[in-house]
């Protein structure tokens, strides 16, 4: 397995039928190519983490980094892992810039809490370091 941490600014900020749209794409298109990962958005700023095996990986990666809806794409982490942190979802996301009891059934399936709530220990190091970051922890 292998995996890419990346933070990209958005050109424009995101309505939330654009990031319900962007989410739908990028689950059809991870369950195709066997991807998994999370996504947060807030106020313009994307953080995600997509995992796979390492061609799937890097070949949406390079299409992240073309996709002119992103600028200043910054690489956190790219290396083997020796397993899926986020297996169960296509695509988990969390829009951060609206409350969890705000957010349409299915659009918010891995934190249906407050994130300053939610117990990180599961996740690795680097993912907690970059989930408190993003979300002010």
């Amino acid at each position: 397995m292998f995996h890419i941490i990346y933070i990209s600014y958005a050109v424009t900020p995101f309505s939330q039928l654009e990031l319900e749209d962007l989410l739908a794409k990028a689950r059809k298109h991870n369950l195709e190519v066997g991807i998994t990962g999370i996504l947060f958005y807030r106020n313009g700023n994307f953080l995600q983490v997509i995992e796979g095996e390492e061609a799937a990986v890097k070949a949406l990666y390079a299409s992240i980094r073309r996709d002119l809806r992103h600028r200043a794409v910054v690489t956190l982490f790219e290396e083997p892992i020796a397993a899926r942190e986020f297996g169960d979802w296509s695509m988990a996301f969390r829009d951060l810039d609206r409350n969890p009891e705000q957010i349409p059934e299915g659009f918010n399936d891995l934190f249906n809490q407050n994130v300053a709530d939610m117990d990180l220990k599961s996740f690795s190091s680097k993912v907690r370091v970059f989930i408190s970051e993003m979300c002010d922890l």
